[in-house]
């Protein structure tokens, strides 16, 4: 075991240094800031990677961009090897699993399409175009759905989401909210903010997007500019009206309006965790860093001038960390 974690260590470690060494075919490095066994990672892949990373985490909103452009290279290059492992590996595969990784790829979809306008807004602000994020995002799913598939292959049930998932038994739960505040403490002004909430909710169910509504009808701003999204909470943290309404939630745009908190609130489940989803993402995590540590050993890289930095640096630390794992066994 010794013997193997040592020659994995030197692979790594050759690969590092000479990951800058070759040009690409097919592109020149002034297109694109890599070449992974085959595929281009190319600028606009950086920018929307660096999109990402900014929207996901308000860390990197102080972090300059070229210094965010490495290590978005490394999110990119790794994403980049498991997309071409996987169109690799997916030749035979059972159908019923097919559809469970289909249809949860599907709601996650839904998910990003829901907030549209809210992303849109974001994507001006960042110099971007809703165009170039809707050919990205298409790209990028079709790439996540093949890992999921060819990682379900090779790891079998641990690589697919639980069946029986309700948001009814949710440890977290992640909520959108459009408020509407009575303009004053008698009964028309309570009738008179529900009426604007029941509005809302007909525009929404219409096909109006449910952050947008938010941006321009909740009396509250701190929320409303961000979507109405009030990120993760603890499922029992909850208002009793609204844990008993988490299973309708799983798949309606709008709840009806609900008085909480002195104010009519639509409510949105964007998201949830259960004892379950958490363990299956614990495992797939598992999985997915197992097979990019082989594919970084083992497939060809190269980058643009001093972009590589931040990737070699993660392959150096996998190598380390497995060494030491076999080491130990």
């Amino acid at each position: 075991m010794r013997k193997a974690a040592a020659a994995l260590l030197s692979l790594a470690i050759a690969l590092a240094a000479g990951a800058q060494d070759a040009a690409p075919r097919g592109g020149t490095m002034e297109e694109s800031a890599a070449f992974v066994d085959g595929r281009l990672v190319t600028a606009r892949d950086l920018n929307y990677a660096v999109f990402e990373l900014r929207l996901g985490d308000p860390v990197f909103e102080t972090i300059p961009d070229e210094t965010l452009r490495r290590t978005a290279l490394a999110e990119a290059v790794d994403e980049a090897l498991l997309v071409r492992w996987a169109e690799t590996v997916i030749t035979d595969y059972p159908a019923e699993a097919v559809r469970r990784v289909a249809d949860e790829q599907f709601a996650q979809y839904l998910q990003w399409a829901g907030s549209e306008e809210l992303l849109e807004l974001r994507l001006a602000e960042a110099g971007l175009s809703m165009r170039g994020l809707r050919q990205y995002n298409e790209t990028r799913a079709r790439g996540v759905f093949l890992v999921r598939l060819a990682l379900a292959a090779t790891m079998g049930p641990d690589a697919l989401p639980p069946e029986d998932d309700s948001p009814s038994r949710a440890t977290r739960v992640r909520l959108a909210a459009i408020h509407f505040v009575p303009k004053g403490r008698d009964e028309r002004a309570r009738l008179e903010a529900q009426e604007r909430a029941l509005m809302a909710r007909r525009e929404i169910v219409s096909g109006f997007p449910f952050a947008r509504a938010a941006q321009l009808y909740s009396d509250d701003p701190a929320s409303g500019v961000r979507g109405g999204d009030a990120g993760w909470m603890d499922a029992s943290a909850l208002a009793p009206e609204l844990r008993e309404r988490l299973g309708a939630l799983r798949d309606a745009t709008s709840s009806d309006p609900v008085f909480l908190g002195g104010a009519w609130q639509l409510v949105r489940l964007l998201d949830y965790d259960t004892e379950e989803r958490r363990a299956w993402r614990e495992r797939y995590a598992a999985g997915r860093e197992a097979r990019l540590l082989e594919l970084r050993a083992n497939r060809p890289v190269r980058f643009g001038p001093g972009y590589g930095d931040a990737w070699k640096e993660r392959l150096r630390r996998g190598a380390e960390e497995a060494s030491a794992s076999s080491t130990q066994k």
